[in-house]
Order: C-alpha cells, then structure tokens, then sequence
C-alpha cells in the first residue's frame, strides 16, 4: 500500500542507510506533510558516491595555430540519462600577448577532430573509472550558443579559475555541451576540470 507523500526517489534513502549501516526497507520512505527542519547530509565530496554522484577530473590542452583558435570541447551524447556538473574549470594563459577565454554551452552531436582519453579519469575509484562525457580538441573548433563567460588573461600569462561558488558550477544536460575556446588566435588552449555525474531521475527529464 502506498503511503502518503511517498518519496519516489530511492538515492536518498540508500545514501542514508549505507552511511548509517541499517537494515530493512527504506529509511525515509515518505515526506512530512508540513514544511519541517532538516538536519542536512553531512556530506563531503568522499561521501558524494552515497548519493550516486560519480567524481572525474582532467587536464587537456590544444597546441597553438596561426590565424586560429585553440578548442577543447565536453559534449553529453543524446539518450546518455546522465546529468555532468561541472565543480572547476581553471584555464592557463601562455602569453606573450593579452588573451580571452569564452565558455560556450549548447545543443551538440558530434565531437572535434583529435578525441581526448579519459579511461581513467575518476576521483574515486569507488565509482566508474570512464566518464559518460566525451572530450576532444580542435583548432578553430565550430562554436556553441553564444559565449556566457569569459576570462581575460594578461600578457604575462598565468592561471584563472572560471568557478569560484557553488552557484556558478555548470551543468551539461544528454544533446548538449560545454566547448572551452582560447579566443585569441595562435595561443595554446589548456584547461583542467572537475566535474560530477549521476543518473538523472524521472522527475528530471522533463
């Protein structure tokens, strides 16, 4: 029999009883009928695979070309179910010019020219170690959306990180994806990320 305000998604419920050690049917199978204090999941990212999020990371980089920009592409194929969030990007600069970075989001099916390995690309090697997203580069790479961020790095050159608060991580939906482009022509792209993913719910895919 169901029960009233019955919680549907079961990754909370596992989350709990894996953390805690209990036995028996779900821990928290339904929702108080009013509006309630929580004690929220004490949980940092070593505990983020009780939740079924899954941790990868990598670095890349596209080597310089004349007259064109240097690209490196995130796409989440179509049909995938799996939703990435981008928690870091940090982009270097190379000099000896002024040089800008864009992030582009957008609706995508096919990858640059030069595929990117990340067969081992996860944090915690209690999960996957291959990521759903699929990285490649490319020199002059074909654009996305328009840009929605952008960096400026100084002729000197150095690092800059494009996420600094919770509120400003990413997210790459299946069909879509994140293209990392070094705006300023004949400048080497290279990038380091870390991202998370998990499984999207039923309620999610609408």
């Amino acid at each position: 029999m169901a029960r009233f305000n019955e919680i549907q998604v079961g990754r909370f419920n596992r989350a709990l009883q894996k953390m805690l050690g209990m036995k028996g049917p779900a821990s928290v199978p339904q929702l108080g009928t009013e509006i309630l204090p929580a004690i929220a999941f004490p949980f940092g990212v070593e505990l983020r695979y009780l939740e079924s999020w899954e941790r990868f990371g990598a670095l890349f980089n596209q080597a310089a070309g004349a007259a064109a920009t240097s690209d490196i592409k995130f796409r989440n194929p179509v049909g995938s179910n799996i939703v990435a969030v981008f928690e870091q990007i940090v982009v270097v600069g190379s000099g000896p010019a002024l040089s800008q970075y864009f992030i582009e989001i957008g609706t995508s099916t096919t990858d640059y020219t030069t595929p990117l390995t990340m067969t081992n690309g996860r944090l915690d090697n209690r999960t996957r170690p291959t990521p759903t997203l699929i990285a490649s580069r490319q020199n002059n790479g074909a654009g996305l959306a328009s840009a929605f961020a952008v960096v400026n790095i100084p002729a000197a050159g150095g690092t800059f990180s494009l996420i600094s608060t919770a509120n400003q991580e990413i997210t790459v939906l299946p069909g879509d994806a994140m293209v990392l482009s070094q705006q300023t022509v004949n400048q080497q792209g290279e990038v380091s990320c870390v991202w998370r993913e998990r499984f999207l719910e039923d309620s999610e895919r609408t």
